[in-house]
């Protein structure tokens, strides 16, 4: 005989049951209370894209936090580390771009750690933030790992781009950012803007 309890304890048991199966997200922290706990690792040859990519992730974290993040070409030991592009790093703990085509970037989070990565017109000269002129040409290179790092800063990290410097910029300024855990690949269809550019 059923009674009105077990009625209702078979959703909830259902539920529990479902709560089991989905899969852990774990944000990493990058800032707490204003101090940098994570790092930026980018490889010594970097391509350009790379280099501005993690310019541009540090420059953005301090923006909202204060803090800077140290940009690193090997990894250190009791940090949490965020790899900006392909490079001997990276691929050291595992992660590779090598299947990305075109305009294609990847966010993913693995065992405390981050790689924004895409497919990067292999150009390696020397990136100076503070010159726009060392910058990657955006009209006829691939800068994957760039548009990895500015998705990641939106979709992880609370960054909102209406412009294209800082007044067109919005975030929540916070001592503490902690990226939510996001894992995806994607590959903006770029054809009918490598057009305009082409004619």
């Amino acid at each position: 005989m059923k009674t009105k309890g077990s009625i209702h304890m078979r959703p909830l048991a259902f539920l529990f049951a479902m709560a089991l199966c989905v899969p852990a997200f774990s944000d990493v922290t990058l800032v707490s209370e204003g101090k940098a706990v994570s790092e930026i690792v980018v490889d010594e040859n970097a391509t350009e894209s790379a280099q501005l990519g993690a310019f541009e992730l540090r420059h953005h974290v301090r923006l909202i936090t204060g803090a800077e993040l140290p940009i690193v070409h090997e990894p250190t030991a009791g940090r949490a580390r965020v790899y900006v592009g392909a490079g001997k790093a990276a691929e050291k703990a595992g992660a590779s771009c090598a299947d990305l085509k075109g305009e294609s970037s990847s966010i993913a989070f693995r065992g405390g750690d981050i790689f924004l990565m895409g497919n990067d017109t292999p150009k390696r000269g020397k990136v100076d933030y503070q010159n726009p002129k060392t910058f990657p040409d955006f009209k006829f290179t691939y800068n994957g790992s760039l548009h990895a790092v500015y998705d990641f800063l939106e979709l992880c990290c609370g960054v909102r781009f209406y412009g294209v410097d800082e007044t067109g910029t919005t975030y929540s300024p916070r001592a503490t950012l902690a990226a939510r855990e996001l894992n995806r690949s994607h590959t903006p269809p770029m054809d009918a803007f490598r057009e305009v550019y082409g004619d």
